[in-house]
């Protein structure tokens, strides 16, 4: 049997944000921290989140002070609740496989200061690269 991203992230998400919002999880002890300060200041920038889940970080960085959010994310559910939530001003949600940018309509096509991808969204490419993207993915001018 094939792997298949979508579906396997359609299966986790109802559990993913409980068990990443755990006090002993490894996101909240590690991962994230370090994501946000290489991140760094992000106040007035543009963000394309891609693989954003929960969208958790993307609502996250929008209140610090994130102009714009893009979160793009392959698990429906994910997307679907976001989208059925209020959110941050400047904030929208984006159904899509980071495999297949080059079929995503704006605003993933507007130029994007700071693009966090976490390793999840990087392992479910396996051989096959965003780079490949006829809009390579390229720091805001």
């Amino acid at each position: 049997m094939a792997y298949e991203p979508a579906a396997a992230w359609a299966k986790l998400a109802p559990s993913y944000e409980a068990a990443r919002g755990r006090e002993d999880s490894l996101d909240r002890l590690l991962d994230w921290p370090c994501q946000r300060e290489l991140i760094g200041d992000i106040v007035g920038k543009s963000i394309l989140d891609l693989g954003c889940g929960s969208g958790a970080k993307a609502i996250q960085l929008a209140n610090e002070g994130a102009r714009r959010v893009v979160g793009l994310d392959i698990s429906r559910p994910f997307i679907e609740a976001l989208q059925a939530q209020p959110t941050p001003p400047g904030t929208s949600w984006i159904h899509a496989d980071i495999v297949h940018l080059s079929e995503v309509t704006p605003p993933t096509r507007q130029r994007s200061d700071v693009i966090p991808l976490l390793f999840p969204a990087v392992r479910q490419t396996r051989n096959k690269s965003p780079r490949a993207s006829p809009h390579p993915l390229q720091p805001a001018a």
